[in-house]
């Protein structure tokens, strides 16, 4: 996504947005924790708002499961500073579980 936007600017209308918001829903349990901070700063880099939108979608639960999936502070505390850029709220919701 990145790449086509860098090449081609995407704007937040096109169809290829969607194919990826429903690919990132629909998939999203299989991707590790680091995948999915790297896909919301990726998205982020081609829309803020869009991004925010996609990772509220996303199952709380779930990003807590892959949390603890984590091998080291170090990892976890990577993938959730990228979500931290992305979105405050589900970062505090995030850590308020993990803790």
């Amino acid at each position: 996504m990145r790449r086509i936007n860098y090449v081609k600017r995407i704007k937040i209308n096109e169809p290829i947005l969607k194919t990826f918001e429903n690919h990132i829903i629909k998939n999203i349990d299989h991707f590790r924790l680091r995948q999915i901070s790297t896909c919301f700063i990726n998205l982020k880099g081609i829309n803020q708002n869009l991004a925010k939108e996609i990772i509220d979608k996303v199952s709380l639960n779930l990003l807590v499961q892959k949390c603890k999936e984590i091998d080291s502070k170090e990892n976890l505390d990577g993938a959730l500073g990228e979500i931290k850029s992305v979105s405050n709220e589900c970062w505090n919701n995030l850590i308020n579980e993990i803790s």
